[in-house]
């Protein structure tokens, strides 16, 4: 895996671009200490986005807000604070 980006002491940090082994871009979006933020956009590798969210950390979890796709690109659910909608 490639990542696309800022780096801070060797890890992931802020926006970037993670790609795959072939090239193909598997998640753009905000890491922090080299983790995902939940900020960003999922990729199957047809190149159709599978998710498109932004998460917001809580104690219990991530409460997500975004939609999610099928493999050709067409929304099959939305989420707004962890509940579907």
């Amino acid at each position: 895996m490639k990542f696309v980006g800022y780096h801070l002491n060797g890890k992931w940090h802020g926006k970037g671009t993670e790609y795959d082994n072939n090239c193909k871009i598997i998640f753009e979006g905000n890491h922090l200490n080299g983790e995902r933020l939940g900020e960003g956009k999922e990729y199957f590798n047809s190149g159709n986005p599978k998710i498109i969210s932004f998460g917001r950390e809580y104690k219990k979890g991530i409460k997500w807000t975004g939609k999610g796709y099928n493999k050709i690109g067409k929304v099959i659910y939305e989420l707004k604070n962890g509940k579907e909608i």
